[in-house]
């Protein structure tokens, strides 16, 4: 964490030091470019959230990586409410949601089948003569 966004009390040696130490880190902020090629709309983005640290002092060279990752998902963000906006049959959409709980048996009747064939199974197990039959025990045990 920067020593500028840092609250509590620092010793002055431990502030002076790291200051320093980041001020070296930062290098120059104005050269804070994308990582990789954006569209325009991420660009835009990219723009503002650079033009908001620049001001309060906390923006490095390095930080074009993560500033580039944050206005993809920014703007993917953007993109998906707007398809809702657009269209909010999606935002209920629910089959797929069905679908993904019945595979994991996530319904309450899945639970109760499960449950159903667990206490089977623990029957199952705890019967000699079944436990004979399956092979995981022998007669003479």
């Amino acid at each position: 964490k920067s020593i500028k966004t840092q609250n509590g009390n620092i010793r002055t040696g431990v502030k002076e030091a790291r200051t320093s130490t980041e001020k070296k880190l930062s290098g120059d902020s104005k050269t804070v470019t994308p990582s990789f090629d954006i569209s325009e709309r991420q660009k835009a983005v990219f723009d503002k959230i650079r033009e908001m640290f620049d001001k309060a002092g906390l923006l490095g060279e390095l930080d074009g990586y993560v500033l580039t990752e944050a206005a993809v998902v920014i703007d993917r963000l953007q993109s998906i409410e707007q398809c809702i906006n657009e269209r909010p049959d999606l935002l209920f959409d629910r089959e797929n949601f069905f679908r993904i709980c019945n595979e994991l048996s996530l319904s309450p009747q899945a639970r109760a089948k499960m449950g159903i064939l667990a206490a089977e199974k623990d029957e199952h197990d705890a019967d000699p003569i079944l436990r004979i039959f399956s092979g995981k025990e022998t007669a003479a045990q």
